[in-house]
């Protein structure tokens, strides 16, 4: 079994941290409406990555 000492998630707290924070603080100033248009887009481009992910994959001459 693996867990996360205190050293890891103080580590993880300093690095990831500051990041939360700053990608909180870039939104903060959208709206409720204008938040689920931001998620909606970078849902469907993440689906859109994946099926070409996988489209390329399947592609003859791939190891």
């Amino acid at each position: 079994m693996v867990a996360a000492t205190e050293a890891a998630r103080a580590a993880e707290r300093k690095v990831y941290g500051p990041l939360g924070e700053a990608g909180k603080s870039a939104l903060q100033h959208y709206g409720e409406e204008q938040l689920a248009v931001i998620i909606d887009f970078l849902e469907t481009a993440r689906r859109v990555q994946e099926e070409q992910t996988a489209r390329l994959k399947g592609l003859p001459g791939r190891g």
